[in-house]
């Protein structure tokens, strides 16, 4: 399988287009989202601006969690944002949730040319020391249109410079069925379960990724699925950088697809051991 290549970007700049984010009070609930809502935008934990709009160049906050109760708020005023291309989207819904009342959806539209596609939600700052950073994700058994879903992703370097990839956490059905995978972005590693663990489809599991962050060979990764540990890796460089990023939603390659294919994420959080 393909790797996300793409996911080593400029800094707050997923698809291209530059999005100047404007400090402004004030946080309603979003219901229908498509763009970054102005509602939601806030300063909580940035310090300075870039080019591209705010970020928090200090500690990612944590312990953290978001169920979108307050719609994407909980990302865009602490230390985070959300984005999309043109031919995605990201959105509250009420159904299919894990905790009540919402949960995200992430969709790729129809498209004429088959491509890289995203919709995501981020989070930013000085990563933890040592963190589980977690999801609930439900994939629908009707996904297909490409050989490579990224569900996490982690990326570095100095604050408002362009960013290198770090962690990858994807799925692919290289096994016969959906299943989870590590990409280590230093070296291009792949780390999977010794015996593939299909992922559940039309319904929620956790996706939950330990990251233990050292720039020498002394670092530590694991994932687990639904609790139990399906791969981890010691003894490794694991993060080099000063800034981080967590991306959370949908992010595909080569897609093709003549209806709507929807990816739905709740229970955001990062604990810490």
């Amino acid at each position: 399988a393909s790797l996300p290549r793409a996911h080593a970007m400029n800094w707050l700049q997923p698809s291209g287009a530059l999005m100047l984010l404007v400090a402004v009070s004030g946080c309603e609930p979003p219901l229908v989202v498509g763009e970054l809502d102005l509602d939601c935008r806030g300063q909580a934990g940035a310090r300075s601006l870039n080019q591209n709009g705010v970020f928090n160049d200090g500690p990612l906050p944590a312990p953290w969690r978001t169920g979108f109760e307050d719609g994407f708020c909980s990302y865009k005023e602490q230390a985070g944002f959300c984005y999309k291309d043109d031919d995605s989207e990201y959105r509250i819904v009420t159904s299919p949730v894990r905790s009540a009342p919402f949960a995200a959806a992430f969709d790729f539209h129809p498209a004429d040319d088959a491509g890289e596609r995203q919709g995501r939600c981020v989070r930013d700052g000085a990563l933890l020391d040592e963190a589980y950073y977690g999801a609930w994700y439900y994939v629908p058994s009707s996904l297909h249109g490409s050989a490579s879903w990224n569900l996490f992703h982690f990326q570095g370097g100095p604050p408002g410079k362009m960013l290198h990839g770090l962690w990858d956490v994807s799925m692919d059905d290289d096994s016969g069925a959906l299943a989870v995978y590590v990409v280590n972005l230093f070296n291009g590693a792949r780390y999977e379960a010794t015996t593939p663990v299909p992922i559940p489809l039309d319904r929620w599991f956790q996706l939950e990724f330990y990251l233990k962050r050292s720039a020498e060979q002394t670092g530590e990764i694991a994932l687990f699925q639904d609790g139990a540990e399906l791969v981890r890796r010691t003894d490794l460089i694991t993060d080099d950088s000063p800034f981080g990023q967590w991306y959370v939603g949908n992010w595909a390659s080569s897609v093709t697809s003549t209806s709507t294919i929807t990816l739905y994420v709740d229970d955001v959080s990062v604990r810490l051991p």
